[in-house]
């Protein structure tokens, strides 16, 4: 090195300097650290550590380079960025490198977060592409926690919490745990977000150090490792205004998350709401096209599409099935007598008997007002007759309560088969009828009688 006045520096510019320009500064030689002003232990986070026994690789690295862009740990684990220029100097009267610390980390902050959200809106079209698929509600859950952890660069860990109607969150989709998380229950107000957000669940809000909570418990992987969680990130779920769960993003490392994954999360919530408020209202509509929204058994849009499909594959392959009609005797004089919501009440009330009494590969469906229609596989006429007048004689012995009152009602029912009575869903439909009157006719008179 050539010695000139000019990269010679002594105490008193080291003062004059740090009186005027408030920058961080240091001198090294050799990674042992010479010199460091108050605004470098302060940028590090140890304002009363040893510069004789600091260990300048322990937070950052430097190379030769003059110029060079540096990230520094702090003592509590949150970063800062700097612009880091390097000046060979004699310091003491020995070779030496003189380095001047920039901040930019308010700028870096601008250039991730801008970087970041490009990458989060990506992965959101992708989430969005999926709400109209036909996978299933846990698919399309697990679906948006594996987007979402793509997102975030030191998670190891993550789940999707739902809410029941106990306030009790249950996981929907969980990623790097172990199939214990399945039996997770934890009550609402417990939740790590509820207790930091004083119950209004309005934010996403990061915990560095697990150990300072209070339910803080070992987890096992998907390894079949037990480890502690150490740094998380919770933020809320809503579904049409209400809180619908949590979402959770987690790491074994302490202080493994940074400002900006804080913000992402709290993106990507509000993007998750709209997605979930989506699919939840598209699961909705598509299970409203199929069922009936009060009794809860298939309507007659789905049997009638069903139906077709149903004798299109006994037709090649030779299968039999039978076709119940069946509505309920005097369900006008209820309605009269107690009012039409103790008419829905019977209709839920029989709707729960025939699921009781038919088989889960059996399809009943609303036909229409207090008529039902059913599709009976690998049965007989007998056995299906028995089945029926099982459930009047049910309906006999323990008449349906309502609001303080007993109703007592009972069903009419027709049975048709086929393909030895019709080769239709409109044959079998129109005999099954006249057999279901025929039915209620002959109840009548013995009733007169």
């Amino acid at each position: 090195m050539i010695h000139n006045e000019q990269n010679i520096i002594g105490h008193g510019f080291l003062q004059q300097f740090n009186h005027f320009i408030k920058m961080p500064v240091i001198i090294f030689k050799d990674g042992q650290l010479l010199y460091a002003n108050q605004c470098f232990k302060a940028a590090v986070g140890k304002p009363e550590f040893n510069i004789h026994t600091y260990d300048l690789n322990e937070d950052f690295q430097l190379t030769d380079a003059e110029h060079q862009e540096i990230t520094i740990t702090r003592a509590d684990g949150t970063t800062r960025h700097f612009d880091a220029t390097l000046k060979p100097i004699i310091y003491n009267h020995q070779d030496a490198t003189f380095v001047m610390f920039n901040d930019i980390s308010a700028r870096k902050h601008v250039e991730n977060n801008m970087v970041q959200i490009a990458h989060l809106r990506a992965l959101m079209i992708k989430i969005s592409n999926l709400i109209l698929d036909s996978t299933s509600l846990s698919e399309f859950f697990d679906f948006i926690l594996n987007t979402t952890l793509q997102a975030i660069e030191k998670t190891t860990l993550g789940s999707i919490l739902v809410l029941d109607e106990n306030k009790v969150l249950s996981t929907a989709a969980s990623y790097g745990y172990s199939d214990e998380i399945d039996k997770f229950r934890l009550p609402l107000e417990k939740s790590f977000l509820y207790r930091e957000t004083n119950g209004q669940l309005d934010k996403a809000e990061k915990i560095s150090n697990a150990t300072l909570l209070e339910n803080f418990i070992p987890v096992k992987t998907a390894y079949g490792e037990n480890a502690y969680l150490q740094s998380s990130i919770n933020a809320p779920i809503y579904f049409q205004g209400k809180i619908y769960g949590l979402i959770s993003i987690d790491s074994l490392e302490k202080h493994a998350f940074t400002a900006y994954d804080l913000d992402a999360v709290e993106f990507i919530s509000k993007s998750i709401e709209i997605a979930v408020t989506n699919r939840l209202l598209y699961e909705e509509k598509a299970y409203l096209s199929r069922f009936d929204r009060l009794t809860k058994l298939h309507n007659r849009h789905f049997f009638d599409e069903y139906g077709e499909l149903v004798i299109k594959r006994a037709q090649r392959y030779g299968e039999q099935f039978h076709l119940v009609m069946m509505d309920l005797n005097d369900l006008k004089q209820v309605n009269d007598q107690h009012s039409h919501l103790a008419g829905d009440h019977v209709l839920v009330h029989i709707a729960q008997a025939i699921r009781d009494c038919v088989r889960e590969s059996d399809i009943f469906a609303r036909f229409g007002g207090d008529e039902f229609v059913g599709l009976l596989f690998n049965s007989t006429t007998g056995a299906i007759k028995e089945k029926m007048e099982n459930i009047n004689t049910l309906l006999r012995k323990h008449p349906i309560q309502y609001d303080g009152c007993e109703i007592k009602i009972s069903i009419s029912y027709g049975v048709a088969q086929f393909k030895e009575e019709g080769n239709s869903i409109e044959d079998l439909l129109k005999l099954a009828d006249e057999r279901m009157y025929q039915y209620k006719k002959i109840k009548k008179s013995l009733s007169q009688a």
